[in-house]
């Protein structure tokens, strides 16, 4: 089983859509709150380069272009 691990922000429509993507597949992951957490935003930055969420990381590798066709192997 891969471990994910998703950074969130509770306003961000993305990261919603992201969360109930993997729930409906049945994936477990860890939701990793950034808001109003600077040492978490900065952990997600570093990880990723992006400053932006969601970010996914599937076993430590940051998932960008390969969740869609990871998840669909899913099914």
């Amino acid at each position: 089983m891969a471990n994910v691990e998703i950074y969130t922000k509770a306003t961000c429509p993305f990261c919603q859509r992201a969360k109930a993507l993997l729930s409906q597949k049945g994936i477990a992951f860890q939701e990793i709150p950034i808001d109003g957490d600077a040492a978490k935003r900065e952990e997600m930055i570093k990880r990723s380069g992006r400053t932006t969420a969601p970010q996914i990381f599937i076993d430590a590798q940051r998932a960008a272009t390969t969740f869609m066709r990871w998840i669909r192997v899913k099914d």
